[in-house]
């Protein structure tokens, strides 16, 4: 077994007040992630795949147990900018009076403190690394089709150099043809930069393409699903 990046403990999480208007939308969620692996979560709408997503982030607190990234609890100092998201809609994950530099450079300058033309520089190649050209970054949002804006999105959650890419969803807006250019984008990006990643899809072919493991969500539980050695995968999507 390779080195824990991520470790989920008893996870649970619950909304609404007293009595019926409870709902339990996580119910004890406990997994291991190695580093460099991904792990595929799939599951109906309202398992809870979502919520879970965002309690890894940080940017939600689970009523009991913990999230832990190489230790240490996620949402604390040490673990800041490790762990970045890819959203489902990429329009509304970026401020639309911004141009795409400010948008890629707002990790630049709130992890990195660089200057003006560091920020620059370091966006045109992250621009290239996604397959946009540099050239495009005084350019706005909406001058973007749905799969370079969702491009330019991932450029700017690899901005802040996480170890942890979590994809909530990141397919799904985008067409057909333009889903398998994105997944093989993040195929290349963790052979080449050796991220790990969680990817939450309702696409099965996208995720078994893509995992190393599959976990299954319902109604607030998980099961792993034991089968993916025996799947043969194609070199692209």
């Amino acid at each position: 077994m390779g080195e824990i990046l991520l470790e989920v403990n008893d996870v649970t999480r619950t909304y609404g007040g007293r009595g019926n208007g409870r709902q339990e939308v996580l119910k004890g969620i406990s997994f291991r992630l190695e580093q460099g692996k991904c792990l595929g979560l799939v599951g109906e709408s309202g398992c809870g795949k979502s919520t879970l997503c965002r309690i890894l982030s940080g940017l939600e607190k689970p009523d009991s147990g913990q999230v832990l990234y190489r230790g240490k609890p996620v949402g604390s100092k040490e673990v800041r900018g490790k762990i970045q998201m890819v959203f489902q809609n990429s329009l509304d994950a970026v401020n639309l009076h911004q141009n795409v530099l400010q948008i890629v450079s707002e990790p630049l300058k709130n992890f990195f403190h660089m200057n003006r033309e560091e920020c620059r520089k370091e966006t045109a190649r992250l621009l290239e690394t996604v397959g946009i050209a540099p050239e495009e970054m005084k350019k706005y949002p909406q001058q973007f089709s749905g799969g370079q804006l969702q491009r330019i999105c991932i450029a700017r959650a690899l901005g802040a150099r996480p170890e942890l890419l979590l994809l909530d969803e990141p397919l799904s807006s985008l067409d057909v043809s333009v889903q398998a250019q994105i997944l093989n984008l993040f195929a290349d990006l963790r052979n080449d930069l050796n991220l790990t990643c969680i990817l939450i899809s309702h696409d099965l072919k996208a995720v078994y393409y893509l995992s190393d493991e599959i976990l299954r969500m319902e109604e607030g539980t998980v099961t792993a699903i034991p089968s993916l050695n025996t799947i043969v995968r194609p070199e692209r999507f």
